[in-house]
C-alpha cells in the first residue's frame, strides 16, 4: 500500500490509495484538517448523518452515563443460552416427530401394497420360466439398514439435500430372483437436520451385473409433511411409485 498508515480503506484500490487525511476534530459537517483545511464530510457515516459530529447533547449523555455505568453484557451467560436454545430444538423436533412418525408408518404399508401387488405379477410370471424363480417382498431387515442408510445419504447429496436417516429410516425392499437376485429399494427418511416436518422419499435399484450397481430411480426425491392432506400425498405417492417401478423393472429387464 501506497498509504504512510499501512490502511487498508474498504472499496479502494490498495495501489492507488492516496495518502489519509488528518483529521483533528469535526464539528457538524465539517471536518477540521492539521493543514488547517475545512473540509465537508459528505460521506456522513452511520449516527452523524442525523446529528453531526461532536452533537453538544449526545456527548453531554455519553459523559453523563458514563460516571454512572460504562459497560454491561447484554449477552448473559453464552453457554446457558445455547443449552436453553439446545432444549427448545429438541421440543419441537420431538413435537413435530412424534406426529411425523405417524404419517410415515401409513404411507410404508402403502408402499409395502403396491410393492406386494407387483411382486404377486412378478412372482406368477417368473415361476412360468422355472419353479425356483420368484419375487417377494421384506421391510426394514437389520443387516440391510446400515448399506441402504449410507446409500439414502448419498443419493441425497445428488439430489441436493440431506437425508437426516438418523431421526428416522424405513425401507421396503423388493427381492426380484432367478438367475440372479435384484432389489428395488424404497428409502423413507427424514430430509435434513435443518428441517421439521418434512419427509424425503427415495428410490433406488441394485442389479449385480452393472458396473454402478446402486442405481436411483427418480431425478427427485417424493417429499410430504404433516401439514399434507393424507389421501392428496398417497395419490402422489401412487403414480411416484408408478414411475419407480417402471424405470427399476425396464433396467432390470435389460440387464437379464
Amino acid at each position: 500500500m501506497s498509504s504512510p498508515l499501512q490502511i487498508w480503506h474498504p472499496f479502494s484500490n490498495s495501489v492507488l490509495d492516496p495518502p489519509p487525511l488528518h483529521v483533528t476534530k469535526a464539528e457538524g459537517a465539517v471536518l477540521y484538517t492539521a493543514d488547517g483545511r475545512q473540509i465537508i464530510d459528505a460521506i456522513s457515516s452511520w449516527w452523524v448523518n442525523l446529528h453531526g459530529h461532536a452533537n453538544t447533547r449526545i456527548a453531554a449523555a455519553i459523559a453523563e452515563q458514563g460516571r454512572k455505568l460504562e459497560q454491561v453484557i447484554l449477552a448473559g451467560d453464552p453457554l446457558q443460552q445455547i443449552i436453553a436454545a439446545a432444549t427448545e430444538r429438541l421440543k419441537e423436533r420431538k413435537q413435530v416427530s412424534s406426529g411425523r412418525f405417524t404419517r410415515s408408518p401409513r404411507l410404508e404399508e402403502f408402499t409395502e401394497q403396491k410393492l406386494s401387488n407387483e411382486a404377486g405379477r412378478l412372482r406368477e410370471a417368473l415361476k412360468s420360466v422355472d419353479p425356483a424363480y420368484g419375487a417377494d417382498v421384506t421391510r426394514n431387515v437389520e443387516q440391510n439398514t446400515g448399506a441402504y442408510a449410507l446409500e439414502a445419504k448419498r443419493i441425497a447429496r445428488e439430489m441436493g439435500y440431506q437425508a437426516d436417516t438418523d431421526t428416522y429410516h424405513a425401507w421396503l425392499q423388493l427381492d426380484i430372483n432367478e438367475r440372479h437376485n435384484s432389489r428395488i429399494i424404497v428409502s423413507f427418511h427424514s430430509m435434513g437436520v435443518d428441517v421439521l416436518g418434512l419427509m424425503a422419499i427415495s428410490a433406488w435399484i441394485i442389479l449385480p451385473n452393472l458396473s454402478q450397481p446402486y442405481t436411483p430411480l427418480s431425478e427427485t426425491p417424493f417429499q410430504f409433511s404433516l401439514q399434507d392432506d393424507e389421501t392428496q400425498v398417497k395419490q402422489r405417492l401412487d403414480k411416484w411409485l408408478e414411475d419407480v417401478l417402471l424405470v427399476g423393472l425396464d433396467l432390470w429387464r435389460k440387464q437379464l
